[in-house]
C-alpha cells in the first residue's frame, strides 16, 4: 500500500493536464487522480532524482506518493536501486555512472495494482559550454493597460561548443546564490551578518537545437532573463546546466516551454499535452503523466553585481528598515532566510 501525503505547491505539468490558456485553471474532473513522474538520470549526480505525484480534488495541492519501489534498468539487465529521502522524492542508493549511448528504462512499482515502466532511452553524447556571461538588461514590454513598460534586469546568454551531429537537442536550468547582509543585526551576533541564499530555478524550461551538425553551434543564446532586485547588490551567481537530451524529450519540454508562454490570444497556438513516455503495464488504459529523462550535462557559473548596471540596484541598506524589520525578520538574522547557509558554496 502506497502513502500519500497532501502538498501545495505549482507544478508546471497541471497547466498541460487541463490543456488551459490560464495556468491552473483547471478542470478538476479531468486531472484528479492523475499520476505524475517527473524522473531524470543524468551524468551529474546531483541531477539523479524521481519524484512522484498525484492530483487530488483539491486543485492547489498535489499528493506524494510515499512507500515506492523505484529502480532504473539498463540495457544489460543490471537494475540500480533508489531510496525515499523525503516524501515523494526518490534518489539512487549510490550515484549511478551512466555510458554514453547506453539504453536505461524506469519501473516505478505503486502498489495498487499500478506499475509504471518508461520506454527505453539512451544516453546522448555531451554538448559542452564553451563560454557564458552576463549583461545587464534593459527590456520593454506592453503591460496589461497598454503601455510600453521598461524591465530592468540581467539577461544570461551560453555559447556551446561545435558539433558534428545531425541534431543536438538541449534544456537549461539553474541554480542561483547572493549574498545577503543583515544591516539591522545586533554586534553580539557574529553568525548573522552575512550569508549565501541558495536556491533552484522553479518551473523554468529554456529550450534550443542546433539542425543540420556541421559544425554548428549555439552561440550568444539566451537563456533567461531576470528582474533586478536586492539580490545583485553585492554578488549573485548562477550554476547554470546544459542538458543535452533525446529528441522526444526535447519536445515534451518544448511542449511545456510553448504553453507557459502562451498570452490568451488569438494568435496563440492551440493548447497541446506533452507526448509522455511512461505507462502502466497492469493498467495500460491509464495515463502516466510526466517524463523519464535521460541526459549529459555541462555546467558553467556566471556572477555579477549592481556595480555594472546602467539602472539602479536596491541595496539591502534600502529595504531593512526598523519599521519592516517584524515582517522581514532576515535583516537582522540572515540565517533564518530560506535557503540560507554560512558556506559558500563551491560554484560561487
Amino acid at each position: 500500500m502506497i502513502d500519500r501525503k497532501l502538498s501545495y505547491g505549482p507544478l508546471f505539468t497541471l497547466l498541460l493536464l487541463a490543456g488551459c490558456i490560464e495556468p491552473f485553471s483547471l478542470d478538476i474532473e479531468r486531472v484528479s487522480n492523475q499520476i505524475i513522474v517527473e524522473a531524470i538520470l543524468s551524468n551529474h549526480p546531483e541531477l539523479q532524482s524521481v519524484k512522484l505525484l498525484q492530483t487530488p480534488n483539491d486543485p492547489l495541492g498535489f499528493i506524494e506518493l510515499e512507500g515506492a519501489i523505484v529502480k532504473v534498468e539498463n540495457s544489460n539487465g543490471l537494475k540500480f536501486s533508489f531510496s525515499e529521502v523525503a516524501a515523494g522524492t526518490y534518489y539512487p542508493i549510490t550515484p549511478i555512472e551512466i555510458t554514453n549511448g547506453e539504453k536505461y528504462r524506469l519501473l516505478v512499482d505503486l502498489g495498487d495494482s499500478v506499475q509504471i515502466v518508461s520506454n527505453w532511452q539512451s544516453v546522448p553524447p555531451p554538448l559542452k559550454i564553451e563560454t557564458a556571461h552576463v549583461s545587464p538588461t534593459i527590456e520593454q514590454s506592453v503591460n496589461d493597460n497598454g503601455y510600453l513598460t521598461p524591465y530592468y534586469g540581467f539577461s544570461y546568454y551560453v555559447t556551446s561548443e561545435y558539433t558534428n551531429a545531425t541534431s543536438t537537442f538541449v534544456r537549461y536550468s539553474y541554480q542561483s546564490a547572493y549574498i545577503m547582509e543583515s544591516p539591522l543585526r545586533s554586534s553580539l551576533c557574529w553568525d548573522c551578518t552575512g550569508c549565501y541564499i541558495v536556491s533552484n530555478a522553479k518551473d523554468f524550461i529554456k529550450t534550443a537545437f542546433v539542425e543540420n551538425g556541421s559544425r554548428k553551434r549555439l552561440l550568444n543564446f539566451q537563456i533567461a532573463f531576470i528582474n533586478s532586485s536586492y539580490e545583485y547588490s553585492i554578488k549573485k551567481t548562477l550554476r547554470i546546466f546544459q542538458h543535452s537530451i533525446n529528441e522526444d524529450t526535447y519536445e515534451y519540454y518544448a511542449t511545456i516551454e510553448q504553453q507557459k508562454n502562451l498570452k490568451g490570444t488569438i494568435f496563440d497556438p492551440p493548447p497541446a499535452i506533452a507526448k509522455t513516455n511512461l505507462k502502466d503495464v497492469r493498467n495500460p488504459e491509464r495515463v502516466i503523466y510526466g517524463f523519464f529523462e535521460v541526459n549529459s550535462v555541462d555546467e558553467a557559473s556566471v556572477s555579477t553585481n549592481g556595480n555594472s548596471a546602467p539602472f539602479a540596484v536596491r541595496t539591502f541598506d534600502e529595504i531593512c528598515t526598523p519599521y519592516n524589520l517584524y515582517t522581514n525578520p532576515q535583516c537582522a538574522d540572515c540565517r533564518v532566510k530560506e535557503g540560507a547557509t554560512n558556506e559558500r558554496p563551491h560554484w560561487f
